[in-house]
């Protein structure tokens, strides 16, 4: 018997639902306390969907997460499934409703989502994000979906701002933060990053990143015209 998952309405949302959409911070704040997680981004759509294209989670191994991909309806089932991924150590493209092979777990609004899990992100290639942060430049993560390490691209000028996915490829966008975007240049200082990260208690603590490689990378950032930057 199939079962039809409804999206919650006045019930609480589920823990993380409300957080930031850039979840990158989390997930670098979790692999400084040695924990394995799992980036999840929303990579194909058929027919309605509450997210957009390029939508993501980050979820750690002992079940903590923050983002959300489908209002509620899906994240349970997101998190287990990226708990195995993570056991397993491989990376994998997932159909949740209309196609799925998980005939018990059906959308109400009948579509289609694609989700990719990605366990695989090094933490070289981390502090590198970090380090694009850090340094107020937009980048693009970009995904094969079947399953090979991603790679990360800076954003050229001219280049799309939207997320999108090209056959067997997906390009993540990550543009300057707002506070970026403003010219706040006083509010970090260099190498330093300040994350948070969700406590035992879904209380959010205020942790500071100093790591040496990213004050080296920091000291030699990708150009301005839009160099690749090596994959790690």
């Amino acid at each position: 018997m199939s079962v039809v998952i409804s999206c919650p309405s006045t019930a609480a949302p589920p823990r993380g639902l409300l957080a930031d959409e850039d979840v990158l911070a989390d997930l670098w704040a979790w692999h400084h306390h040695g924990l394995r997680a799992a980036l999840v981004t929303l990579v194909g759509i058929e027919g309605a969907a509450p997210r957009p294209l390029g939508a993501q989670m980050a979820i750690a191994e002992d079940g903590r997460y923050v983002g959300y991909l489908s209002g509620g309806c899906l994240e349970q089932a997101i998190v287990l499934e990226a708990q195995d991924v993570i056991r397993s150590g491989s990376n994998r493209l997932v159909r949740y409703g209309k196609g799925s092979p998980y005939f018990d777990i059906r959308l109400p609004c009948g579509s289609g989502l694609d989700m990719y899990f990605d366990c695989s992100l090094s933490p070289e290639l981390m502090g590198v994000m970090a380090v694009q942060r850090a340094a107020r430049k937009g980048f693009v993560l970009k995904s094969t979906l079947s399953g090979l390490p991603s790679e990360i691209c800076t954003l050229r000028k001219g280049d799309s701002h939207v997320s999108a996915r090209d056959g067997d490829t997906f390009a993540r966008v990550f543009l300057p933060d707002r506070e970026s975007r403003d010219g706040d240049h006083n509010q970090q200082e260099r190498g330093q990053r300040r994350h948070r990260v969700e406590g035992d208690r879904g209380a959010f603590a205020e942790i500071a990143v100093v790591d040496e490689s990213l004050n080296r990378l920091l000291e030699h950032p990708p150009d301005q015209h839009g160099s690749a930057i090596p994959r790690i």
